[in-house]
């Protein structure tokens, strides 16, 4: 089984819940400008449920990423639109079927994300999912269950500025700086002049 099940094992251990691999799924999240990229990790019944399908391997799994993206990945909303998820892949390692997908939003402001299938008990009534958030160089983890299935994503971290915009902000802080040096320079020469008159 792949660390991020085994981590979600011991979350739920240190809960005091008797937790099994299908109530348990992991989904990391990449914001960086417009985009949010994800991954997203269930266990491979938990997948076929999902899909409406007994059993799933390797091969299914691959072929089943849209359906399995249907069933988990609802739009994310945004004061400007709902972002568009672009095409998802799926694979099979061990028993986790990772799904990977992106989407690409519309322009700045909060975005919020629910998950009707945590919600409708799609998988199962104790399941649960949680959710690592990285943006720029810091995380933040949630849980989703059935009583919270809508998160806030954390604030995207801004696009670095283009490398002419460097130089400019950099030219505009040394012509500052010397405009205030100048006129320091002013004032003291104007108060000696007045206090010699």
């Amino acid at each position: 089984m792949r660390a991020p099940l085994i981590l979600l094992v011991l979350v739920a251990s240190a809960r005091g819940a008797a937790a099994h691999p299908l109530d348990l799924g992991y989904l990391r999240i990449i914001q960086a400008g417009d985009t949010v990229a994800i991954t997203l990790d269930l266990d491979v019944n938990a997948a076929a449920i999902l899909v409406g399908v007994p059993a799933l391997d390797a091969p299914a799994v691959a072929a089943n990423a849209p359906k399995i993206a249907a069933a988990t990945l609802t739009p994310i909303s945004t004061p400007a639109g709902a972002c568009t998820w672009g095409p998802a892949a799926a694979k099979l390692v061990g028993r986790t079927a990772t799904l990977t997908a992106t989407a690409t939003c519309a322009g700045p402001g909060e975005r919020r994300w629910t998950f009707p299938f945590v919600h409708d008990h799609r998988i199962s009534t104790k399941f649960e999912l949680l959710v690592k958030e990285v943006v720029g160089e810091s995380e933040r983890l949630t849980l989703v269950d059935p009583s919270k299935s809508e998160i806030a994503l954390a604030a995207a971290a801004p696009p670095p500025p283009p490398k002419g915009s460097r130089t400019l902000v950099i030219g505009l802080a040394i012509t500052i700086s010397a405009i205030g040096v100048l006129c320091v320079i002013l004032l003291r020469w104007r108060r000696r002049s007045t206090s010699t008159t």
